[in-house]
Formats: structure tokens, C-alpha cells, sequence
């Protein structure tokens, strides 16, 4: 079963190239409507068909989710790109854009082997699928955020036995601490939280 953030890239290429530019608020987020949107309103229509609301402009989307990785630089970004999965927020700082590279003013979604998904104006019509980490985007950005909006899923997806077992402890862990099984259940289902879980249940065992 395709996760949501794959969904959210099939959203993409379902509506490549069918919207003009504007950032006309709150317009934008209708793309299918109003025929037009921006590079944070074809996000935000992704995921909003998904039952995800995210921020409705690049700088409040590189605070959604969960985070992957920042940086500043091309070759760094080189170091992530194979822990990136479909439908990630690349957040970046434009120097072209408001704030002359001060502040986040551009967001993709990541796609896979180095592609992401984006409407920037160029071309006129988008979204559009292109290379990230060249210069107009990554390559040339004052600095860059990547988040998660795809955080809930299935814990034990892509474990190693061992990750699973240690997974195991901390839930029979959790479980004993006075919480309600709704909450135990969101903490079990949260990778971010999961792996920061086993994470130092590791370095405890190491002791």
C-alpha cells in the first residue's frame, strides 16, 4: 500500500502542468478550482486531499511534520538525499526570493532519485517535475529544512530485527507508565518518536 506521502507525490503527477502561477490567497489552495496556485498551494492541495492541513505558505510548511535534515550547502544535502522518501517538504532559502535568501521562500516535495515535485512560476504552468539539488533550487540556497509530513505508519516497517526488539521493550515500557491506550497507541505508531526511543534505549544497553 502506497504511504501518504506517495500518495501525495501521485497527487502531483495527476495535475502536472494544469495550473497557472499566483499566490492570490486563499485561492491558491484550491488549485482544482480556481485553476492556479503556488509552490506551497499544489503542497497544500496534495496533502489536504490526504486529510493533512498544512501551513499555507513555504516558511509555516518548513515547520510542518516531523524533521528529516537542514543545512546550507549542495554537497551536504548530497549526504541526505538517500534518507529522503516521497513526499518530504524541502524548505529552502531563495537568494531571488523575499528576503534575498534570509528566510525560507520556496518548498518542493521530494520525489525519489534526486527529483522533487514543485510550481515556481517557471514554467508558467505546473506543477513540474525537475532535479532538487541544482542551482534554482537546492544548489544555490542560502540554507534548506526538510520535514515529514508522513510520520504515522507502520512501526515495525523497514526494522531490523534488533530495532524491532528494542521497539518491543520500550512499548512494554510505555505501556506501564500511566497513560490511556490511546495514548500509548499514538506514541507506539510515531517513527520520529520511535527511533528516538530506541535510540536511547540502545546507548542504556551499551552502558
Amino acid at each position: 500500500m502506497a504511504t501518504v506521502g506517495e500518495q501525495a507525490v501521485a497527487w502531483m503527477a495527476a495535475h502536472q502542468g494544469r495550473f497557472s502561477y499566483s499566490n492570490q490567497q486563499p485561492q491558491k489552495l484550491d488549485p482544482e478550482r480556481y485553476g492556479f496556485s503556488d509552490c506551497s498551494g499544489v503542497i497544500y492541495a496534495a496533502y489536504k486531499t490526504l486529510g493533512y492541513t498544512l501551513g499555507t505558505m513555504s516558511y509555516d510548511q518548513a515547520k510542518n511534520g516531523a524533521a528529516v535534515a537542514d543545512g546550507t550547502t549542495s554537497a551536504k544535502f548530497n549526504t541526505i538525499m538517500g534518507n529522503l522518501r516521497p513526499g518530504d517538504i524541502v524548505a529552502m532559502a531563495r537568494p531571488e526570493g523575499v528576503g534575498g535568501g534570509s528566510q525560507i521562500n520556496h518548498v518542493e516535495m521530494y520525489d525519489k532519485d534526486g527529483y522533487s515535485w514543485g510550481h515556481g512560476g517557471v514554467p508558467a504552468m505546473g506543477p513540474t517535475r525537475h532535479k532538487i539539488n541544482v542551482n534554482g533550487f537546492i544548489a544555490d540556497s542560502a540554507f534548506w529544512i526538510v520535514r515529514r509530513i508522513d510520520t504515522v505508519g507502520n512501526p515495525e516497517e523497514e526494522l531490523t530485527p534488533e530495532q524491532a526488539a528494542n521497539l518491543k521493550k520500550v512499548y512494554d515500557i510505555v505501556s506501564t507508565l500511566d497513560m490511556t491506550e490511546s495514548k500509548v497507541d499514538q506514541l507506539w505508531q510515531r517513527r520520529a518518536t520511535i527511533d528516538l526511543l530506541s535510540g536511547i534505549l540502545n546507548k542504556v544497553n551499551s552502558l
